[in-house]
């Protein structure tokens, strides 16, 4: 019977201190949705809770204009059953609601025949 060789496992403290780019992020979306425990490996949950963190800053910034680019949108979309505070339930509307209409493909394809 042959053995299987692990990947080695990534230094969890490095990437837990590094600076999280849009690719760490895509990737770490990209585990958390294609594998039943993905969410669960620390690092996938570490780089999504602290991009939907810093997706909450820009939002709480800007509550009524901000709109969120499409990975983002889509970091915001993973997260969507949170528990949320009446105002925080108001402006996540709102953001989705730019998004769709200022943000997305569809809505700057709307933007762009008027």
């Amino acid at each position: 019977m042959t053995q299987r060789k692990r990947c080695p496992r990534p230094n969890l403290g490095a990437l837990l201190t590094a600076e999280v780019n849009e690719e760490m992020v895509a990737q770490a979306l990209d585990a958390a949705r294609e594998t039943p425990d993905g969410f669960r490996e620390p690092v996938v949950r570490h780089l999504l809770e602290v991009a939907l963190t810093q997706i909450w800053k820009r939002i709480e910034a800007q509550p009524k204009s901000y709109i969120m680019s499409r990975n983002e949108f889509a970091v915001f979309n993973f997260f969507q059953f949170l528990d949320l505070t009446p105002r925080q339930a108001i402006m996540a509307m709102t953001a989705r609601a730019n998004y769709w209409s200022y943000g997305s493909d569809a809505g700057k394809r709307k933007r762009d025949s008027v």
